[in-house]
């Protein structure tokens, strides 16, 4: 038997502290040495990014429980560029795993670490291996259960909560409860309740993982203070709303409380001083978002007023004077990107672009050849990623490793795009 002793950067020199990086200590038990090797390359499949230390670990069996229960027989760690090499291997084939590591025991936590895996076993000396690691969804649990104010109750989980069922201990009737809506993603559900002077919430959850009972204790009306707990209606411009409009977008405004009663015809629009017409409406069941929509002019200055009393939420309370001022940028301030996007398979595809911040700022889906074609974008560095989306939600997919599932396949086009005012790029 061959074995090795991975010393990291656990050496260094007396004097200077230089580490001696990656040092192995090789010895062998028999008369010769394995000298079998298998390298490749480890990435984050969301991203295709690389990241120092992930665990490639080598196993000799077959069986699915070994990242959980063993700690492999060989390993070694990837470098920055992602790149990993394990050394004097014994003839054979082998269990390879990738490995993101978060409590440093050799073994698969499974949901809180990131694995990939290749479709089959490795022989020994197998050369370029790819393997994409990936988080696999988690299970369904609560993660915090809290009141924000007088009037909103929060439940928030690891996954997607739309078809959790509860039973409530807590009188509903006596709550009155006025709505319970979801986050974008389904992982929150807010809670929104008319008795402001309720003390507490509690319910139990009939659900197949989630058999906890919750009691919530509620900021009531009569502990207002400052800061969060402050239980005052407002309305502002919405969170990625700033003092510089967009030239063809709608201007954003939300209400930090559902709204029971609106006059949205008495708020005034004024173009360069003079009173315009735009259009209102609501992007949301609880009418806490709305937009104005008009015709901006480039480069024009713009005003809303929002008179008192303007919109009654569903505590009573009305909004004080509201007065914002934003100027809108010219046409000459964007630029476009079109991409010529052609098939080789039947499967649906989403095109996203990312911005520098790795937001997705622009999707197009298709199944078919498209000439796509970005316009109005703000001047600055994107990213093109494909997403091969085999089920057709229109999202990227995570694996799962004991169903032997991979991720959905990203992909990035190899240059980043940069994006100048009044200039287009194919």
């Amino acid at each position: 038997t061959t074995y090795t002793m991975n010393f990291g950067e656990g050496i260094t020199d007396n004097n200077e502290g230089n580490k001696l990086q990656d040092f192995q200590y090789v010895f062998s038990t028999g008369p010769i040495i394995d000298s079998l090797n298998i390298n490749g390359k480890i990435v984050k499949a969301f991203d295709q990014k690389t990241e120092k230390g992930y665990l490639a670990l080598l196993y000799r069996g077959t069986d699915d429980s070994l990242p959980f229960l063993d700690r492999p027989i060989y390993f070694s760690r990837t470098n920055d560029a992602g790149l990993f090499r394990i050394s004097n291997i014994s003839p054979g084939s082998d269990k390879l795993i990738g490995l993101k590591e978060t409590d440093g025991n050799y073994l698969y936590s499974q949901g809180e670490e990131s694995i990939g895996f290749p479709d089959s076993l490795i022989n020994a000396n197998t050369e370029n291996v790819n393997l994409e690691i990936f988080r696999e969804a988690p299970r369904l649990r609560l993660l915090r259960a809290y009141s924000e104010f007088p009037g909103k109750a929060v439940l928030v989980f690891t996954a997607a909560a739309d078809t959790v069922k509860w039973n409530w201990l807590t009188d509903a009737t006596k709550l009155d409860i006025y709505s319970l809506n979801y986050s974008k993603e389904h992982d929150t559900i807010n809670i929104w309740y008319k008795n402001i002077f309720s003390d507490t919430l509690s319910l139990r959850f009939n659900h197949v993982s989630l058999n906890d009972t919750v009691m919530i204790r509620l900021f009531k009306k009569s502990e207002e203070s400052t800061g969060r707990r402050s239980f005052t209606m407002s309305i502002t411009p919405g969170n990625l709303q700033t003092t510089v409009q967009h030239l063809y977008l709608p201007y954003f405004l939300q209400c930090n409380h559902p709204l029971a009663a609106t006059e949205i015809d008495k708020i005034i629009l004024l173009e360069d001083s003079t009173p315009v017409k735009p259009k209102f409406f609501y992007t949301d069941s609880l009418k806490m978002n709305f937009n104005i929509e008009y015709g901006w002019k480039s480069r024009g200055k713009y005003s809303v007023f929002i008179p008192p009393a303007t919109f009654t939420d569903i505590y009573g309370f009305k909004n004080d004077t509201v007065q914002l001022s934003f100027s809108v940028h010219g046409e000459t301030d964007y630029g476009s990107v079109t991409i010529n996007f052609q098939k080789t398979d039947i499967v649906p595809y989403v095109l996203q672009l990312i911005d520098d911040a790795g937001l997705v700022y622009r999707e197009f889906k298709t199944s078919h050849d498209s000439i796509v074609v970005f316009n109005n974008l703000d001047p600055k560095i994107y990213k093109v990623k494909l997403i091969r989306d085999r089920n057709g939600n229109g999202k990227w997919d995570t694996g799962n490793y004991l169903k032997h599932l991979h991720p959905e396949e990203t992909e990035f086009f190899p240059d980043a795009i940069t994006v100048r005012a009044n200039w287009d790029v194919d």
